[in-house]
């Protein structure tokens, strides 16, 4: 296609003109909308990929950055590159040359800046919310991820929004309702059948305790006790978690008091806000040679 000819000046013969245009080349012309479209999807792309490769960028850029991307959702992606376009070259820039140390340096910083500000957005909500809504299973469970400076899904702060149906201890209460009974007959049973002498040196709540470590798990992160589903199989399965946080794992009864309280949970969170949400996590490691 031919360049478009400039304008003559005033007083300007149709020689020179034609001299200026060929000295001065083609005009450069305006990408085609169906280019910088193929582009845009292009980058898109490239980010998704990035995104499913959220393992591979903690271990080259740190724990912080593939928190962050393992957090993009697919649909998201198109406005990161308006909201955010030099983190996306940043990013993008990096995916193409892991090797060179600089560009690890810029995005692994962007991405590390951008985590900190997202956990900040979250954090202060979630304290919102312990406030207005007081202790319940799904809080603790969220602060447990926050206190350890890693972020949460989106819908985990809405749904922290709303006033849970019951309190924590409400739950805990109707998770052994019924089972306290039967630990109490099972107890009452075992002590019944024994001699004399050995009830004056058996304590029924030392019997109550024994029945809890075999029949009871806890969760290692909201702390609700619960009857193990098997009596008679394994404390817990492979890819199980907790009925009441559905993000918690079984862990023993006897190891429940290992369970970080709520309040120390919430003062963590605090303590990094105050430090300006930075969390303390593994520094990038390098590329491997």
């Amino acid at each position: 296609m031919a360049a478009a000819r400039r304008s003559r000046r005033p007083g300007e013969s149709r020689r020179a003109a034609r001299r200026a245009d060929r000295r001065a080349g083609p005009r450069p012309t305006a990408p085609r909308p169906a280019d910088a479209d193929a582009a845009r999807h292009d980058r898109v792309d490239q980010l998704d990929t990035i995104r499913d490769a959220a393992d591979l960028v903690t271990q080259l850029l740190g724990t912080s950055a593939g928190d962050l991307v393992a957090h993009w959702y697919p649909a998201d992606l198109p406005a990161l590159l308006d909201d955010d376009p030099e983190l996306v070259d940043a990013l993008l820039h990096w995916w193409a040359d892991r090797d060179d140390p600089n560009l690890v340096d810029q995005a692994h910083q962007a991405l590390t800046d951008r985590h900190a500000t997202a956990w900040t957005r979250q954090a202060q909500p979630l304290l919102d919310a312990a406030h207005h809504h007081g202790d319940h299973p799904r809080l603790r469970a969220a602060a447990a991820t926050l206190a350890v400076g890693r972020l949460l899904d989106g819908h985990v702060i809405d749904q922290l929004g709303q006033p849970p149906v019951r309190t924590w201890s409400q739950i805990q209460q109707a998770a052994l309702q019924d089972y306290q009974a039967r630990r109490d007959d099972q107890a009452a049973a075992v002590l019944a059948r024994l001699g004399w002498l050995a009830r004056r040196h058996t304590s029924p709540t030392q019997l109550g305790d024994d029945h809890d470590h075999e029949h009871l798990l806890a969760c290692d992160t909201c702390a609700i006790a619960y009857p193990r589903p098997d009596p008679t199989g394994p404390d817990w399965y492979a890819g199980e978690h907790c009925p009441h946080c559905h993000a918690g794992t079984p862990m023993p009864y006897e190891r429940r008091g290992q369970v970080p309280a709520l309040d120390d949970r919430l003062a963590a969170i605090r303590a990094r806000l105050t430090a300006g949400g930075k969390a303390t996590l593994p520094p990038p490691r390098p590329p491997a040679g």
